[in-house]
């Protein structure tokens, strides 16, 4: 998914996504998207992602039948044919960070033993950390009043090897 402003100011970034796509010969299907399109910004969020200022490439991966994975390419690099190659095979080879929409992490604790969780740090924190295990409670607005159980948990098992987490 390529998001762009117009034609005459994007006109080297386009045509770098189109020879990415031709290139594909169809394996990669892939959606040109001008910011006047309310339709494709519309889209666009319905996916989870914001909508930024500049041009930007978005990436949707699924592997196996397993969940979509959605990347967005860093606003520092440059788009260029080169640049979207790697991009595209790093995010098909899982070696570039997914994007989860995330809410601002809070800025404290609601609970001692208990960290919380959001799209932009649940990488760091339980899958790429093998230091210890994570018991996570993953809760909606129908089971937020569980958490003061869960808290309860996480001070009875409290142990430097496990780490409780709280994720909306």
């Amino acid at each position: 998914l390529f998001l762009y402003d117009s034609d005459e100011d994007n006109a080297k970034q386009l045509t770098a996504v189109k020879e990415l796509s031709e290139k594909s010969k169809g394996d990669r299907p892939t959606l040109l998207i001008h910011r006047s399109n309310s339709n494709g910004i519309e889209f666009l969020e319905s996916l989870g992602f914001d909508v930024p200022s500049k041009p930007t490439l978005f990436v949707i991966t699924r592997k196996h039948d397993a969940k979509f994975n959605k990347y967005i390419l860093d606003e520092k690099t440059e788009i260029n044919l080169e640049n979207l190659n790697e991009f595209v095979a790093d995010c098909e080879e899982d070696k570039y960070p997914k994007h989860y929409k995330s809410e601002a992490l809070p800025s404290k604790r609601l609970y001692p033993n208990v960290e919380p969780l959001v799209g932009s740090n649940i990488d760091e924190k339980v899958f790429f950390s093998e230091d210890k295990h994570h018991l996570v409670f993953f809760y909606t607005s129908l089971s937020v009043n569980q958490l003061p159980h869960f808290q309860k948990l996480a001070e009875k098992l409290k142990h430097e090897s496990i780490g409780f987490y709280m994720f909306d």
